[in-house]
């Protein structure tokens, strides 16, 4: 498509405006099952998802905008014990199911009806089933800028029905929102649900306003069972107890290893932001696997933690790479960071990373606390004034001793590291919801202070999320 720019005494411009994606089937607000679905004249209803599986399997599908009110809707409930509403069709990895809402989030799929009746199912799942019982299962499917409201439980399930290890693979989510979800018991409650998968990405989500009836800390943006090497990337969380809550393995299944969380944003969450990072039940599998990783996070928390993890005692897994992370406080938690690891084996390196308490005082248990002979690189770290790191001794015992470190001088001395750290006080560009707020003003403490790497012969770079090269800190839709 041409548009042509004109004016009295100026030239004639002509540019190229993007062309609308096209999609092999179409669905709408006041589509009909009878109906082809090949044009946007001629959509299909929502309940196609369904009744059309055979048809868009392998295909992609455009929502078209409006809501989509499915809270009176029963579950899928195929054979394979899938409990969704709409049990998504799988692709192949050469080409997958794409379900995705013509415009962002114009698509809003609402599963609770005026008088707040929330349908207890899932809104999106399938249940994944294992190739020759290991790897690359059903899976191969991205879903796309839709936006999920209203749900009691869980808006997305993706689930594994088998117990041999990962048997789903190719599963992305991007683009999406998920708000106002609500369950009536302290019990978990996701707004993503992903069991048995093999590197699931979430991608530029946001999550807001998930609740459950109690503190358990159920209500959750990302919950990963018997995953491995899974990416929760620039999604933005508010208004819930935790962003990611990577639990363990699932009865029977594979372990859960190598999570990375990068580039996300949260704040005015209930509980720890990030829980887990360990695989620390289910599973006794001590084989070295991948590292976690969390970095280029912004966390800004109250009296709750950025990161509670620990091992339970499964020795020989995986070290962890926290760097690159910013943490706002405002309150005093018992725990900013608190890394309770196994053996040696297990170590975590921490670097790079600011920490600024807007107000509160230093935490008991530790801006950082990390157990004795699990220290990696951990160094060029901006904390605050007044602050406290702690070594937790005896070696895997979440309820040892936190040894207090309280000047620069006092930790260099217990690690021989944290050479390049310092104390100080930020000044950010701004102070109001939005990740850019917080990058750091020209001539503030922690610019140039890092190191790539949190090496000394590393190049130079900001503290923080904001490094100087990172151009995205949560979803690009946070201001709508």
């Amino acid at each position: 498509m041409l548009v042509c720019v004109s004016g009295p005494g100026s030239r004639l411009y002509t540019s190229a405006a993007p062309e609308p994606e096209v999609f092999d089937f179409y669905i709408g607000p006041s589509g009909s099952d009878s109906n082809d679905g090949l044009t946007t004249e001629t959509p299909w209803a929502i309940t196609a998802l369904n009744t059309k599986r055979a048809s868009y399997a392998g295909n992609s599908v455009g929502i078209l905008d409006g809501t989509y009110d499915v809270s009176e809707f029963d579950s899928y409930d195929t054979e394979d014990g899938n409990t969704a509403i709409f049990g998504i069709a799988s692709g192949t990895t050469e080409s997958p199911t794409l379900i995705k809402s013509v415009n962002p989030r114009g698509a809003i799929l609402n599963a609770k009806n005026g008088s707040d009746v929330r349908s207890t199912h899932p809104i999106m799942g399938t249940t994944f089933t294992s190739v020759g019982g290991n790897v690359g299962g059903t899976g191969n499917t991205i879903i796309d800028g839709i936006h999920f409201t209203g749900a009691k439980y869980s808006m997305l399930w993706w689930y594994s029905g088998t117990t041999s290890s990962w048997g789903g693979s190719g599963l992305i989510i991007r683009n999406c929102d998920f708000s106002d979800q609500y369950y009536e018991e302290p019990d978990n409650a996701p707004a993503i649900m992903i069991t048995g998968c093999d590197a699931p990405l979430i991608q530029n989500c946001r999550f807001r306003d998930i609740d459950v009836n109690g503190t358990g800390g159920g209500a959750v943006g990302v919950q990963l069972y018997s995953c491995r090497r899974s990416v929760i990337e620039k999604c933005t969380g508010y208004n819930i107890d935790r962003l990611v809550d990577d639990k363990h393995a699932n009865s029977g299944g594979g372990r859960l290893e190598s999570t990375i969380v990068r580039y996300c944003h949260t704040y005015s969450t209930r509980n720890p932001t990030l829980f887990g990072f360990d695989n620390w039940q289910g599973d006794t599998d001590d084989a070295p696997f991948e590292a976690y990783e969390i970095y280029g996070n912004l966390f800004r928390i109250g009296a709750n933690e950025a990161l509670e993890s620990h091992s339970g005692g499964v020795v020989g897994q995986s070290s962890t790479k926290i760097h690159g992370n910013t943490i706002i406080v405002a309150g005093t938690p018992a725990a900013i960071i608190a890394r309770v690891v196994a053996d040696e084996a297990m170590a975590c390196d921490f670097y790079n990373n600011l920490i600024h308490r807007a107000s509160g005082s230093a935490p008991g248990d530790g801006d950082y606390a990390i157990s004795e002979g699990a220290i990696g690189v951990q160094d060029y770290n901006g904390y605050p004034t007044s602050f406290n790191v702690c070594i937790i001794t005896p070696i895997n015992d979440p309820g040892g001793t936190f040894v207090d470190h309280t000047t620069l001088s006092a930790i260099r001395t217990a690690t021989g590291q944290e050479a390049g750290s310092n104390t100080g006080t930020p000044t950010f560009t701004g102070s109001g919801d939005l990740a850019t707020d917080y990058q750091l003003q020209v001539g503030s403490f922690g610019r140039d202070m890092g190191r790539v790497g949190g090496l000394s012969g590393g190049a130079s770079r900001h503290i923080g999320c904001w490094d100087g090269v990172v151009t995205q800190v949560g979803c690009d839709f946070e201001g709508e």
